[in-house]
C-alpha cells in the first residue's frame, strides 16, 4: 500500500549529522525511552536512496525533535515527520562549486498499524519538492541504512561499464548548457556530475534537467550496453513536457 504526498519547504538543519549521531530511537508518548512494546507500536527506517536507487535519504524525524534513521514509536501516530536531503550544487562567489547539502521537512498522514514496519522513501520533485512514498515492509526485512552498502554493488568494472555524458556547451557551473535547459546525470554512487558510469545489463538511468525555473528529474529507459557510450540531452515535447534522450552513441 503506498501513499504519495507532494510537499518540501527547504530547511537548513543537518538531518545526517542527527541520524549519524543517534541512528535509531524509540518514542513513547513523544518522549524517548529504551524500547517500546512491539505490539503497541510501528517501527519506521527511513531509505538512503529514492524509488530509482539516486542518493536521497529520509529520515524520521519525530515530532521535530530529531532526525533517526529508524524510530519505534508508540502509540501508533497518525502521521509521520520526514526529513528529506538533496544535493545542492552552485558556483562559489571567488568561482569553483560548491556542494552543499538541504533539506525539506513534511509530515505523512498515512494508516499505521499496530506491529508493522514501514519504509519511507523521498523522491525529488520539481520546484524542489518532494513526494514521499511511505511503504509497509513485512518482518525481518534487512534495510540499508549506509551509503556506501546502497551502491557497492553497482559500482561498474571494465566488462559492463556503461558510460553518460552530457551534451552541450561547458559552463562555469556545475550544470552543463543544452539548448536551453541544464544538465546532470546521476552516477553510480548517486552523486550529480557531467558524465556518469553504470554497470550493465542497464534499461534506466537518471536524469536531471533544469529550466529556468524547475529541476526535474527524467528516468530515461532503454537498452544501455556494456562498453558504449552514450551522449544524453533535455528537450522538450509536443506536450510541453521536458524530457532526456540519447542524442548519440557510440
Amino acid at each position: 500500500m503506498l501513499l504519495l504526498v507532494c510537499c518540501g519547504i527547504l530547511t537548513a538543519c543537518s538531518a545526517a549529522d542527527e541520524a549519524m549521531f543517534d541512528p535509531e530511537a524509540s518514542y513513547l508518548n513523544d518522549k524517548v525511552v529504551s524500547s517500546v512494546p512491539k505490539s503497541q507500536s510501528i517501527t519506521v527506517v527511513g531509505s538512503m536512496v529514492d524509488e530509482t536507487g539516486n542518493y536521497l535519504p529520509a529520515y524520521p524525524y519525530p515530532m521535530y525533535k530529531k532526525a533517526h534513521k529508524i524510530v519505534h514509536l508508540s502509540p501508533v501516530p497518525t502521521n509521520l515527520t520526514v526529513r528529506c536531503e538533496a544535493e545542492s550544487v552552485n558556483s562559489g562567489v571567488h568561482g569553483g562549486l560548491v556542494r552543499s547539502k538541504r533539506y525539506a521537512t513534511t509530515t505523512v498522514n498515512y494508516p499505521f498499524q499496530a506491529g508493522k514496519t514501514y519504509q519511507i522513501f523521498c523522491n525529488l520533485q520539481i520546484h524542489n519538492n518532494y513526494k514521499v512514498v511511505v511503504r509497509e515492509v513485512p518482518d525481518g526485512t534487512k534495510f540499508q541504512t549506509v551509503r556506501s552498502a546502497d551502491f557497492k554493488t553497482n559500482q561498474p568494472n571494465d566488462s559492463n561499464r556503461v558510460r553518460f555524458e552530457i551534451t552541450g556547451k561547458s559552463s562555469r557551473s556545475f550544470w552543463r548548457l543544452a539548448g536551453n535547459e541544464y544538465m546532470a546525470v546521476r552516477n553510480w554512487d548517486g552523486k550529480l556530475g557531467e558524465t556518469a558510469e553504470l554497470a550493465a545489463p542497464l534499461n534506466s538511468v537518471t536524469v536531471e534537467c533544469q529550466t529556468s525555473r524547475d529541476r526535474i528529474t527524467v528516468p530515461l529507459t532503454g537498452n544501455f550496453q556494456a562498453g558504449k557510450t552514450y551522449r544524453l540531452a533535455c528537450r522538450k515535447n509536443a506536450q510541453g513536457l521536458v524530457e532526456a534522450y540519447v542524442a548519440e552513441s557510440k
